[in-house]
Order: structure tokens, then sequence, then C-alpha cells
């Protein structure tokens, strides 16, 4: 069992995670942390989201060379008042390191608001089978819709398979969704 434990003071925001890794199961398979993509990472930072649909793209991972990374199932974790309504993996055909991330956006984007360098038709989602290009960034991008006056989410994550075991991959990035400013 392994347990992750942040708390941040000054009342930004108190985050107390625990999580059962070992022994803990996604369907048939047993879920293992990290992996070729990382664990992702501990609440670090909340974004605040005018709008009832929106986009948020910030997090750019790698599939590492000969790994073959198969989206299984996204999901929110610990939310209240938001509905996941996709999650996408953007390929970045930049040559820049790093590339260009979507950001925060109104859902769905127009396409002036999508940066040049992603690749928005091919987008993966989970379930689909398809494997990440290994070595190629991609920018992983949550589709959201409040359901409430306001709505908030601890991180959003997803499991994935590599080499014939599952992984857990989570968001180190806490998003709020209000209805019209920020505070």
């Amino acid at each position: 069992m392994k347990h992750w434990w942040l708390s941040v003071s000054g009342g930004l925001a108190v985050i107390a995670v625990a999580v059962t890794i070992i022994g803990s199961t996604v369907g048939s398979s047993t879920l293992v942390p990290g992996g070729p993509l990382g664990k992702g990472r501990l609440a670090t930072a909340e974004q605040c989201v005018p709008g009832k649909s929106v986009g948020v793209g910030d997090d750019v991972l790698t599939a590492p060379a000969g790994s073959d990374v198969r989206l299984i199932h996204a999901s929110l974790y610990k939310a209240h008042g938001l509905r996941l309504k996709a999650l996408y993996m953007v390929r970045i055909v930049s040559h820049r390191k790093g590339g260009t991330a979507l950001g925060t956006v109104t859902f769905p984007p127009k396409p002036s608001s999508i940066p040049s360098d992603l690749y928005w038709a091919h987008r993966i989602v989970p379930g689909d089978g398809e494997v990440l290009v290994p070595g190629a960034p991609y920018n992983v991008v949550v589709a959201l819709t409040r359901t409430a006056k306001i709505g908030y989410t601890l991180a959003f994550q997803f499991t994935y398979s590599s080499g014939g075991t599952t992984y857990l991959w989570r968001s180190g990035l806490q998003i709020k969704v209000v209805p019209r400013v920020c505070s």
C-alpha cells in the first residue's frame, strides 16, 4: 500500500489523498503506480476557469521509445459539480522542446484557439486501442462540463497499459470551474 499526502498551507488548498495502489484493481488487472508515463504529479496548482463547458490542456507527456502505451479509462478524482466529457491525448508536432499545450479554452475549442503544432484532428481517446507514438510528446486535454454552480476536481486521471501491465497516471492540477469570474 502506498500513500500520497500533500498539504499546502496559507489558505491555498489542503489535500489529503490516500491512494491504495498495490492491490487495487481495474477490471481484472492489478493497478501499478508509475510506468512508462510516470506517476503523474502531486497537486501543485489550482486552475480556475470561468464557463460551462471548458477544456484544460496543461500537461505534456512523452511515451518512451520502445513502449506500447494504450489508454484504457479516464476519470475525475474527488470531483463535485463537474462531469468529464472526454480526455484526449493530442500529439504535438513541433520542433520546439515540449511543443505547445492547449491551455484553457471553451470546449469544444474554436479552430483559431488550437495551437498550430497540436495535431487536433488525430487525438487519441481512452479505449480506442491506439498506441501512443513512442518518443512523441502529447498534450493531455480534458473536456469538462460544470453541473453545479461551482464545479471542482482534485485531479483528473487515466489508466493505461504497456507491456501487459496496467498503470495509473494522475494529474497535479486541481480544476475549479465557475460561472463567470474567478476570484
